[in-house]
């Protein structure tokens, strides 16, 4: 996702700390070899020049070579420390300041006893103030080279005072320059301004490198993150042409997601258009123990306006947004894991909604305009792949369903139809000329002919709803029209076998709306109703009621006084082809896919089927759905 400056500048900086904390570091390591080198050399140096004839104190080069060895050996085992990965940046530039300041130390002292304003060992001043300079802020260096150069002011004027007893390199060699006041001036004032105009010099140079550096680091970061963009679409679109598992596809988009930056979690909502409700698919990052039951945020403001348009929606402040009631179980979910803004981009293909892509980050307002353009894009993608998957998904249960229809049709039809063949070969072949007998043998064929018409027409109708169920549109269908209908169809055959058939719809002129097909609705009324008055006995009674469990479920209640469905059958009663063994008994016609074909598509409009019975007392059917809108 597109990296906000803020993002950059915190990023940026913290490489520019660890440079520098690593910078810090070496020039400290390097201080502490070059520094034996320097005692050594102090040693070698002052006992060659005093053997050449200059009248050094080889006493006090002694006691500063010590002064440098004692020091070098702390700084050494100091060094090891901080050497350790993880040590503040902090605590090796105050070392390196200590080691500076240390070193200034030894310089002062080796000016003072090789000449003082006059000694050749005054430029050595120059060297640390420029390693101090470029590796430290500009306001550690000015304080504690005005401090030197205030020591060596003193020093200078103590000489020439004859305060302090003027060390001479060769007597006769200086003349007395050291107690020439103007002289000793322009010499201080040289140092001084050589000193300061360094100090400036070198933090310029060195601030502007780090700003380089910072550029640099901040254009690596922009391109990084441009590459994660470009990898999460390339993986997206290989997800595309390679993968068509849906639950693939989602785990591998969410983890996707969150390698952008700022990106600590993804979640997927797909979106049921039955049940008019939003699923939890995917999810990462967040944890799936304390997850709400039910994320409906999605239906109130802003979100509902935006998914209507098909735009995405940021939420630049979650807690706020979690003080509304109705959508704190998600919202606080979300907070309690330390998130605090959240983009919510619209999943479509064509005119299709098919659910939502959740992104939350742990910063305030994180999301900014370009980022709601690149995941629109990266979840177009998305979209176009879940499709895919699911349109997989049908073609291989249409293959498996075909495959199931020829398997099925060949084994169940050809006991009817080899049954109807037969008994007509009797008849033509002359083994049967008596009209009683041809006349029972033409029923049986007649009979058996209509269980193979009830089969053919039973299975062809499971298999469109196989196939056709989920394509059909949905739309608002009136129970109580549906019901009127089938039980006026079957009003007729529940007289003539003395059955009584009351039918309880409501009240008149009001609707009962699901979402179904006026089609599928009549088959599972007509199912349900038919059995009902099948397998009850004469004098038996039939009861149809429509009843409104709740303002927002009604249920249809089918009951009779049959011959109820015994214990062994329950658990396959809805298996397709099952028949019970009562209602085999009490009639050899009979497919066992009637409940089969009801419950399907009852659960494709979104409802349930549940029954009561009890053998030889009766059984009542309860279809329940929820109302629609």
């Amino acid at each position: 996702m597109a990296l906000k400056r803020a993002d950059v500048e915190r990023r940026a900086q913290a490489e520019a700390a660890h440079l520098l904390g690593r910078q810090m570091l070496e020039a400290s390591l390097w201080f502490i070899k070059l520094r034996w080198f320097a005692a050594a050399g102090i040693v070698i140096g002052g006992a060659a020049l005093n053997a050449a004839g200059f009248t050094l104190s080889l006493n006090g080069l002694f006691a500063v070579a010590a002064y440098l060895l004692a020091a070098n050996l702390a700084f050494h085992y100091q060094g090891l420390r901080l050497a350790k990965p993880g040590t503040p940046t902090d605590r090796r530039m105050a070392f390196n300041h200590l080691q500076v300041l240390v070193d200034w130390g030894a310089v002062i002292a080796l000016i003072y006893l090789t000449g003082g304003a006059t000694s050749p060992c005054i430029f050595f001043f120059f060297f640390h103030l420029v390693m101090a300079a470029i590796l430290q802020p500009a306001m550690n260096i000015y304080p504690g080279a005005t401090v030197v150069l205030a020591l060596l002011a003193a020093m200078f004027v103590g000489e020439a005072a004859s305060v302090l007893p003027h060390q001479e390199l060769m007597p006769g060699l200086t003349h007395n320059i050291h107690r020439q006041p103007m002289v000793v001036g322009a010499i201080f004032a040289a140092l001084a301004t050589s000193a300061y105009f360094l100090v400036y010099f070198s933090t310029w140079v060195s601030e502007l490198l780090r700003r380089q550096m910072r550029r640099l680091s901040e254009t690596k970061l922009y391109l990084e993150d441009a590459t994660n963009q470009m990898r999460a679409i390339y993986e997206v679109m290989r997800v595309i042409g390679v993968n068509f598992e849906l639950e693939d596809i989602l785990k591998k988009v969410v983890d996707q997601a969150t390698t952008l930056s700022g990106i600590e979690a993804a979640f997927v909502l797909l979106y049921d258009p039955k049940g008019k409700a939003y699923q939890l698919a995917a999810m990462r990052g967040l944890a799936s123990d304390t997850q709400p039951q039910s994320c409906q945020f999605l239906s109130m403001p802003p979100f509902a306006a935006d998914l209507a348009r098909g735009t995405t929606t940021s939420v630049d402040d979650l807690i706020a947004l979690a003080e509304n009631d109705e959508n704190a179980p998600c919202m606080d979910w979300l907070v309690s894991q330390g998130k605090r803004s959240l983009l919510v981009v619209p999943l479509r293909v064509g005119a299709s909604h098919i659910g939502v892509f959740c992104l939350t980050s742990p910063y305030l307002a994180h999301f900014a305009p370009e980022d709601s353009q690149y995941f629109q894009i990266f979840c177009d993608m998305v979209a176009i792949a879940i499709e895919n998957a699911r349109s997989n998904a049908l073609l291989v249960e249409h293959d498996k369903t075909r495959t199931w229809f020829y398997q099925r049709a060949a084994h169940d039809l050809r006991a009817p139809l080899t049954a109807v063949t037969s008994m007509l070969s009797l008849i033509l072949e002359g083994y049967v000329s008596e009209w009683e007998k041809v006349r029972e043998i033409v029923g049986k064929a007649n009979r058996r002919a209509g269980e193979l018409k009830e089969m053919v027409n039973d299975l062809l109708l499971l298999a469109e709803n196989k196939l056709e169920a989920l394509k059909t549109e949905l739309v608002p269908v009136d129970l109580r029209v549906s019901l009127e209908s089938v039980v006026e169809l079957h009003r007729a055959e529940a007289m003539k076998k003395d059955i009584k058939m009351s039918a309880d719809l409501g009240q008149p002129g009001k609707e009962y709306l699901i979402r179904a097909t006026r089609d599928g609705i009549e088959r599972i009324f007509n199912n349900l109703v038919s059995n009902a008055v099948k397998y009850t006995p004469k004098g038996g009674e039939v009861r149809v009621a429509l009843k409104e469990n709740s303002e927002t479920a009604l249920c249809v209640e089918v009951a009779d006084t049959g011959i109820g469905i015994p214990d062994s059958a329950r658990q396959h009663l809805f298996k397709e082809f099952y028949r019970a063994p009562n209602a085999k008994a009490l009639s050899e016609v009979g497919t066992g896919l009637g409940l089969s074909i009801a419950k399907k598509l009852v659960e494709d409009f979104s409802g349930t089927l549940a029954y009561d019975s009890r053998e030889n007392q009766g059984t009542t059917f309860r279809a329940t759905w929820g109302r629609a809108n």
